[in-house]
């Protein structure tokens, strides 16, 4: 099973080893912080279940995401578990949200403001400077 996952990653043994610590790792720190955080806020036996399961369900979709990827950065496999979490906030759908990239299956084309008839813009680099305006009124000589 772990070298079908290490073929899977396509990572060395130990690199294997360190990821798998990181996963760990945060899920330890995750529900320490969880449990932490519940206390805190003084929610026992008596508080709704909901309340609950809304605060373990958001700190599982955003605080574990976090603590991984600082997790990853301490022990030195940052671009493995960018990756990771690139994929994991795309496939539930997140990234979109919060970076406004659409991923490549999704991608949508929009039609121009302006008809189809109408001339383009050129680009940006291609248009006409413009001179800057002066802060001194044409009056005042």
């Amino acid at each position: 099973m772990f070298k079908r996952l290490q073929e899977k990653w396509g990572v060395s043994t130990h690199q294997f080893w360190v990821i798998f610590i990181a996963f760990g790792l945060t899920g330890t720190t995750t529900a320490f912080l969880t449990r932490y955080i519940t206390a805190w806020l003084g929610m026992d036996s008596s508080t709704f279940w909901a309340w609950k399961v809304l605060l373990r369900v958001s700190m599982l979709l955003f605080g574990y995401q976090f603590i991984l990827l600082a997790y990853g950065a301490l022990l030195g496999q940052w671009a493995f578990f960018w990756k990771y979490e690139k994929k994991i906030l795309q496939k539930i759908g997140v990234w979109s949200l919060v970076f406004g990239v659409w991923s490549s299956s999704r991608r949508r084309t929009y039609a121009p403001l302006a008809h189809k008839s109408s001339p383009r813009l050129p680009p940006y680099s291609e248009r006409p400077r413009v001179p800057p305006v002066s802060s001194r009124s044409p009056m005042t000589s």
